[in-house]
């Protein structure tokens, strides 16, 4: 017998989240093999993150290598900066279309992602002609800004056609698991609190999808 650490999930999973999760993934593999170039072309995705004005160092981005016989570097804990903004990230598997920015002392609701929608089927009409004419496929969980009945309309004006994504699935979504990883490392560290939107919009650009 030995002791050991309980495994961390985000979520107990009940049966029916079970089986959710199991066809959207289904469903998603179909379409992938059925054309996978074709696939990846149309999916977009999309989801809104929160920048601090001063984020410190994680415990991973402070690792630093010692001798044995020296002690251990040590780290005050530190609390990230009052100060945010919120964005929306909108990319493919080529590039990133689309960084929009929340207005100061305003809050993400329905009509305003509605807004968006209508913004990234312009930007994406303008970059990417031919992909409108192959049904975009539009990916994002299930914030309830996302699952507002403004929002749903304005996806379906806009002639995207809106991937199932399983409820409580945060390691499904790729924004979550590769892009703001990313993007949080690669604006970690100066302090973005005299910059302005256009400068901070100068660094997220694809230089860290690249990372």
């Amino acid at each position: 017998m030995s002791k050991v650490w309980s495994r961390w999930v985000p979520r107990n999973l009940n049966v029916h989240n079970r089986h959710q999760r199991v066809a959207s993934c289904q469903d998603l593999l179909d379409l992938c093999t059925s054309d996978k170039e074709k696939f990846c072309c149309r999916l977009v995705t999309g989801d809104e993150t929160c920048i601090h004005h001063c984020d410190p160092e994680s415990t991973l981005e402070s690792m630093q290598r010692k001798h044995i016989d020296c002690p251990p570097p040590k780290k005050f804990r530190t609390q990230p900066a009052a100060g945010k903004n919120y964005e929306n990230n909108f990319w493919d598997s080529e590039e990133l279309h689309m960084v929009d920015y929340l207005p100061s002392k305003k809050t993400i609701i329905g009509q305003y992602y509605a807004e968006i929608m209508f913004k990234l089927y312009v930007i994406i009409s303008q970059k990417r002609r031919g992909k409108l004419s192959s049904n975009v496929l539009f990916l994002h969980d299930n914030a309830p800004v996302h699952k507002s009945l403004v929002a749903w309309q304005a996806v379906r004006d806009c002639g995207f056609l809106q991937l199932n994504h399983p409820a409580y699935s945060p390691d499904l979504a790729p924004n979550d698991c590769y892009l703001f990883r990313n993007l949080q490392s690669h604006l970690c560290g100066p302090s973005l609190q005299t910059m302005n939107r256009e400068k901070l919009k100068g660094r997220t650009d694809n230089s860290f999808l690249k990372a």
